[in-house]
């Protein structure tokens, strides 16, 4: 029972998550380019984590 509370209260919680962040994204381009809003350390993070997911 305790583990059906907590799957509830996970996806709960993402359902909210994506509600609030649905109101930021207008178009598709904010939806794929992050409305062109990260900064260099961002991307660089993103493009690193990226190229390491390809390699490993």
């Amino acid at each position: 029972m305790l583990k059906l509370g907590i799957i509830i209260i996970y996806v709960l919680a993402m359902l909210v998550i994506g509600f609030l962040c649905m109101r930021k994204t207008k178009t598709v381009s904010d939806f794929f380019l992050a409305g062109r809003t990260l900064g260099p350390w961002m991307s660089a993070f993103a493009y690193g984590s990226t190229y390491f997911s390809a390699v490993l």
